[in-house]
């Protein structure tokens, strides 16, 4: 009897401080975003000194985050990414490929009109990212390297408890190294999605 009247007053309370935070807009989320990203035309220095220039088609950015709403606008926030980009043209011999990012990121956003129906945001976040290359000829190499980002979006209320997010995004690491080049790494993707506050 003891156990069931502790179990159901911890619902209670448990119940009450969920309430609580709903009421003033503070709480955990959960963030998925899908959009295009392009990888900035890359400078390469190669094994032997040599200077060349890497250029990228448009690919694909995803990311999922977990976060904490104050309620006053800040939103701290642990994030995983993955990006996609084809080779457009690299080197002279027109060697083709594959470029790959997977990052985990610490993010800080502000929303200037916290809970309301229309809000711009803006924030900031630093981590690692891994950077992957699969070349014609070279084969594939890695190299996990510091990462940071700048976003800026608008965020629309849907119902009390759901957001869908526009926003953009630069982000870039330090040069990864690989066996026989050294690169840069600088992107700019345009994404939208959804965050859902519980």
């Amino acid at each position: 009897m003891r156990k069931t009247s502790l179990v159901l007053l911890s619902m209670m309370v448990l119940g009450m401080c969920a309430t609580i935070a709903n009421a003033q807009g503070t709480g955990i989320y959960f963030s998925g975003n899908l959009g295009g990203i392009r990888v900035m035309d890359s400078d390469v220095t190669w094994y032997d000194g040599f200077q060349d220039e890497a250029k990228f088609d448009t690919g694909i950015v995803t990311t999922v985050a977990i976060g904490w709403d104050f309620g006053i606008g800040l939103r701290p926030e642990f994030e995983l990414g993955f990006r996609f980009n084809n080779v457009d043209r690299q080197f002279p011999n027109g060697i083709g490929g594959e470029i790959y990012s997977s990052s985990i990121m610490g993010n800080l956003l502000f929303d200037f009109i916290p809970h309301q129906r229309v809000s711009p945001f803006i924030g900031a976040g630093v981590g690692f990212a891994n950077v992957e290359v699969d070349l014609d000829f070279w084969g594939s190499d890695d190299d996990t390297v510091f990462a940071y980002q700048f976003m800026a979006g608008l965020s629309f209320a849907v119902s009390r408890n759901i957001n869908i997010d526009l926003q953009y995004r630069y982000f870039a690491t330090e040069d990864p190294e690989f066996d026989f080049f050294e690169s840069e790494y600088k992107t700019h993707s345009v994404m939208g999605g959804i965050r859902i506050r519980f």
